[in-house]
């Protein structure tokens, strides 16, 4: 259980920075949001909805090349390090056609929030947002793939101190950008855009230095610059999916958002409240899901697949070290994480907010055992290759408990903003139940990707 390569120290080992890499993002969101609200109501509104929909337009991608992690991990178990290399550059390619297909929308920005019908000042600093936010996107398409490697190898120590060197650099732009200082004049929400652009762009640089050293040109064949056909082939035929369902999840939630937009301002003000707590316990879970993929890769590309199971059960159980307590906290003291969020706004908007957020947190305590157990199926499903099953699942969920009541509750019943929590609640539920039947019905099983 503790030991082997799928016991629970294993993981950890993969996890952990994996974790701490993406709880870094969250943390960079959750800062970037505080300052936002000590500058304007307004900004600390648009930030969420508007930083959502600019990743909703490149989530295909993201997910798409973001398979490389499992495509790496395949090599890497099945002793072919030399074919690393080969899949990188597919993935870069890959990054560099998706960005310029969807750069144009960084110009349409205004007519974009018009439609969704938020408040005059509250569109305007969503498109100033959105359009930055969007127009720097290549940075993190980047990054996704260029970390792969490490990730797909089991490294994620180097993914983690990349992902902090970002944070560190982003958290005092971010404030020396929104509130201005050493002659820069304050720019409020275009500058936290801006901060998040260039810390992004840091971590590419970083990245560049790291993989471009000798040893490790040499061992993973990082010289195969050429486009390799069957590759990228390969890379879309498995990685459209995940892209399909990511972006089907991530225009499920930003749809969410701005359907509690149309409910009015608090209720939106303590729905991103209580989205920015939401990450805090899923990027950990996001984390041993990637972390259970790259092992269950590794251990397919192996043909080690006894270990499968043992692996399933583990990563679940490392899981829940952290969104057990995390739960509990929510669930009892919502305003523990909630207050320092809010404790820029006025007394009676704080008053206001904090009563609904602290209502909706507690959704968010309930449906995280749901999401664990979900995530950590996916990630041995993903691993396998069994990136279609996925993909139908969010499909299905996301119309389902998201779009269709979501639009109901806020558009024609013009309900309580509690029933769009409750419907977020019923998906994730939904979404883990059925990658579990998957996992137990074994159709996944004994597929090899190289």
């Amino acid at each position: 259980m503790w030991s082997g390569e799928a016991g629970i120290k294993r993981i950890m080992q993969v996890a952990v920075p994996v974790v701490i890499n993406s709880s870094s993002f969250t943390v960079m969101a959750f800062i970037d949001r505080k300052f936002l609200l000590l500058h304007s109501f307004d900004s600390f509104s648009a930030s969420a909805p508007a930083g959502m929909l600019a990743f909703s337009f490149i989530a295909f991608f993201f997910g798409t090349v973001t398979f490389s992690n499992s495509l790496i991990a395949q090599y890497f178990g099945a002793g072919r390090p030399t074919q690393v290399g080969r899949v990188l550059w597919q993935g870069i390619y890959c990054a560099l056609a998706s960005y310029f297909l969807v750069l144009p929308a960084a110009f349409f920005a205004p007519e974009i929030f018009s439609f969704v019908g938020h408040s005059p000042g509250v569109q305007v600093e969503e498109s100033i947002y959105f359009s930055i936010i969007h127009a720097g996107s290549i940075f993190l398409l980047l990054t996704t793939v260029l970390s792969s490697l490490f990730n797909g190898i089991g490294r994620t120590q180097v993914v983690m101190w990349v992902g902090l060197g970002a944070t560190f650099l982003n958290i005092p732009l971010d404030y020396l950008l929104i509130f201005g200082g050493l002659g820069i004049p304050a720019l409020g929400i275009k500058g936290a855009a801006i901060a998040t652009v260039i810390a992004q762009a840091f971590g590419v640089i970083l990245y560049l230095i790291l993989l471009t050293r000798p040893k490790v040109v040499s061992i993973y064949g990082l010289r195969k610059m050429a486009f390799h056909s069957q590759e990228f082939l390969k890379l879309l035929k498995f990685g459209i999916p995940s892209g399909i369902q990511l972006i089907i999840i991530h225009f499920g939630f930003t749809f969410f958002l701005l359907m509690a937009g149309r409910l009015g301002e608090d209720v939106l003000a303590a729905s991103n409240a209580a989205w920015s707590m939401d990450n805090l316990i899923f990027m950990p879970i996001f984390g041993c899901h990637i972390a259970t993929s790259v092992l269950a890769g590794q251990l397919i590309g192996a043909k080690k697949w006894e270990l499968l199971n043992q692996l399933t059960r583990n990563a679940f159980l490392v899981s829940m070290i952290y969104v057990f307590p995390a739960s509990m906290i929510f669930l009892f003291a919502p305003e523990f994480g909630l207050a320092p969020l809010l404790s820029g706004a006025s007394g009676d908007d704080y008053t206001r907010v904090m009563d609904l957020a602290k209502v909706y947190i507690r959704f968010v305590a309930f449906y995280a055992f749901f999401d664990a157990t979900g995530m950590t199926i996916q990630g041995v499903l993903k691993g396998a290759g069994d990136t279609s099953f996925i993909m139908y699942t969010g499909l299905f969920c996301s119309i389902v408990f998201m779009v269709i009541p979501c639009y109901l509750i806020a558009t024609v019943f013009h309900a309580d903003g509690s029933y769009l929590w409750l419907c977020a609640t019923l998906y994730v539920l939904f979404t883990g139940v059925i990658s579990l039947a998957r996992y137990l019905q074994g159709g996944w099983r004994n597929k090899s990707l190289v």
